[in-house]
């Protein structure tokens, strides 16, 4: 015989579930991890900024950073890419239009699974236009810089090929493929965001600006390349089936 139950008793199990749940969570006291100094650093800045009642006044460029940072690279993750055993390996760009985003990813034309070690090297614009700041610097195994000047911004971002993807949102945006210094570029803007993405044999830059058009590629044009494409791919959009 099939055991029926009200809306309220499911309602009163469901709670009751929850709360086995969340009493068999450790305390604090005893969750052992440590953050890294990347995540502490910016934990503690939203806290200050909050409770500093500066939220408001910092919130306009605070939204506009978070919508390159979320246009620009949203989500980087592991590609499993081999890297080619000849020293000219050759990437190419390739998009996947989707309605309301564009997925960019690195493939490479050679089948080698042999991998090669790279040291990372920083690339650093040599033009940044007058007054602005630079206010946050990252440098590990990937280069971010951030400048400020009043409610405008420019983020720039170096990342090596291999396990990097990103996803861009493109609802309503029209990506233009054009060429850096001879090396393919996509440029679109997005709600007031300019960004520009460009490669060559070893990594990915981004620079994403308030500023106008001209002047992000003036900032690229200034970053030199680690090294030149001989063969250089165009962008290549696969549309879902």
């Amino acid at each position: 015989m099939p055991i029926s139950y009200s809306e309220e008793s499911l309602k009163v199990a469901v709670i009751a579930a929850d709360r086995l749940f969340v009493d068999a969570l450790p305390s604090d006291g005893e969750i052992d991890h440590e953050f890294s100094k990347r995540f502490t650093r910016r934990m503690n800045k939203l806290i200050r900024t909050y409770s500093s009642g500066k939220a408001n006044i910092k919130s306009h460029i605070g939204r506009k950073r978070l919508i390159a940072i979320l246009a620009a690279v949203i989500m980087a993750f592991s590609m499993a890419l081999s890297v080619s055993a000849v020293r000219e390996s050759i990437y190419k760009f390739v998009s996947q239009v989707y309605q309301k985003y564009t997925q960019i990813f690195f493939s490479q034309t050679s089948s080698s699974s042999h991998i090669e070690s790279l040291i990372f090297e920083a690339n650093i614009p040599s033009y940044i236009p007058d007054g602005f700041q630079l206010v946050h610097q990252e440098k590990n195994d990937m280069m971010m810089l951030e400048y400020e000047k009043g409610k405008d911004f420019i983020s720039y971002d170096q990342e090596p090929l291999e396990n990097v993807s990103t996803r861009i949102n493109t609802e309503g945006v029209k990506i233009e493929n054009t060429k850096l210094n001879g090396a393919p570029a996509q440029y679109y803007s997005n709600k007031g965001i300019q960004n520009l993405i460009w490669y060559d044999d070893h990594y990915m830059y981004t620079v994403s600006s308030t500023l106008d058009r001209k002047t992000v590629f003036q900032i690229a044009e200034s970053i030199p390349l680690k090294k030149k494409i001989k063969n250089p791919h165009n962008f290549c959009h696969k549309k879902p089936l």
